[in-house]
């Protein structure tokens, strides 16, 4: 729950908002099977580690403007200035070195290009209580939940702060910062749990469960990449 602001909603919004000025070279970056960028007009691409998904991703969109690859977000597959949009949902906290990636995705997209981030709050109670808790016992709560439980969930740039200084640091402005809150869970106890602590931190958005983040690229940044 969300309070009717949803960020699967605001990518979109953002993207076709976008689409409809220019053409839009789009970097779908752990894609999984292509959902969220799909029907956009845009040239895209998607990117995620594992095979079969990506597999699977070609055989749905199986069309001119779409294309989908297997490759790792720390070593990026592609020469500089490329992409005018980089979206980079729920994929931050799976990654072992973000700034790293952070620096790819610079690497790879145009001056002015923007950069989309959706991803857990490290600072949510919630998130705070996954990380205390068993992996086997995260797992199992899972998959009663019918969803897929992906792993590693190391959480090393996710913070509203720790975001937006790396991102600096790296040469993008942010131009918004978007606290949403999402319930993750669908099994009562839980999910009871999560809507009472919405009403504790309602008055401190930095508590909510999802950083929402875009982020445009410096025109004059001067940085290597090497």
């Amino acid at each position: 729950m969300n309070n009717g602001i949803n960020y699967n909603k605001l990518i979109r919004d953002f993207i076709a908002k976008c689409s409809s000025r220019q053409r839009v070279f789009l970097l779908d970056a752990g894609c999984g099977q292509g959902q969220l960028t799909a029907g956009l007009n845009v040239d895209r691409v998607g990117l995620d580690i594992y095979r079969p998904i990506i597999r699977k991703a070609n055989q749905i969109y199986n069309d001119n403007k779409s294309a989908f690859i297997v490759a790792d977000l720390h070593k990026l597959p592609f020469c500089r200035q490329i992409f005018n949009i980089i979206v980079v949902c729920d994929v931050i906290e799976h990654l072992w070195d973000p700034v790293s990636v952070l620096r790819e995705m610079k690497r790879v997209s145009n001056n002015k290009a923007n950069l989309i981030i959706a991803t857990p709050n490290k600072l949510n109670p919630i998130i705070t209580l996954e990380q205390l808790l068993p992996s086997s016992f995260i797992r199992a709560i899972f998959k009663l939940m019918k969803r897929k439980f992906e792993e590693p969930r190391l959480y090393r740039l996710n913070t509203p702060n720790q975001l937006t200084r790396e991102l600096t640091n790296e040469g993008y402005d942010v131009k918004q910062l978007i606290m949403l809150s999402e319930c993750f869970f669908d099994i009562p106890l839980v999910y009871y749990v999560s809507k009472i602590w919405q009403k504790i931190y309602a008055q401190n958005s930095s508590l909510k469960e999802e950083i929402f983040i875009i982020a445009e690229k410096h025109m004059d940044s001067h940085k290597s990449f090497t």
